[in-house]
């Protein structure tokens, strides 16, 4: 590779961090959800940012924590979102209750311009609710596994109705 595809590439991989985290950051501020990611608060204060090593040994870190719910955002243009082993460990840590003791389970957001472009894989969309938030617009959808003669379609939903579906409240 010469250094001027290695410039290339690093600044790709730099773009995408960016966007990534941009829209980590918008999906969970809509509702209202500390980003886990960081290690101090909104109002600056120092904290531990929850994480979880699995039965497997995989460490892993949800981006947001409700009363109901560890929450994952993926910012993918296109494609199928898989069951990873990095959705695995965080649906265990928020079964078994880490790290409070209250049991919890897992939602994947989906961030990108069209919900068309992207999907939930089905061992995916069997174990998590997964959501997608226009990255554009601020739109939420719901993936609803029964719809479309089982295949799977996103329905529009609310504000309201995602914070509900999270466990946050707006």
């Amino acid at each position: 590779m010469t250094r001027e595809e290695w410039q290339l590439a690093t600044d790709r991989l730099r773009a995408n961090q960016d966007k990534g985290q941009a829209d980590e950051d918008a999906a969970l501020e809509a509702l209202n959800i500390q980003n886990n990611n960081y290690a101090r608060t909104p109002d600056g204060k120092l904290r531990n940012p929850i994480t979880y090593e699995s039965d497997e040994g995989i460490v892993t870190r949800p981006d947001g924590v409700t009363e109901s719910k560890w929450v994952d955002v993926k910012s993918v243009d296109k494609g199928t979102v898989y069951y990873t082993e990095q959705l695995r460990a965080q649906k265990e840590g928020a079964r078994k209750g880490h790290p409070d003791g209250k049991q919890r389970d897992l939602t994947v957001v989906l961030s990108n311009i069209n919900r068309t472009e992207v999907q939930p894989s089905r061992p995916l969309a069997d174990s998590a609710d997964v959501l997608h938030r226009n990255s554009q617009n601020g739109q939420w959808s719901f993936w609803d596994k029964r719809a479309n003669k089982g295949q799977g379609a996103w329905q529009n939903i609310t504000d309201d109705q995602a914070a509900s579906i999270l466990g946050s409240e707006i």
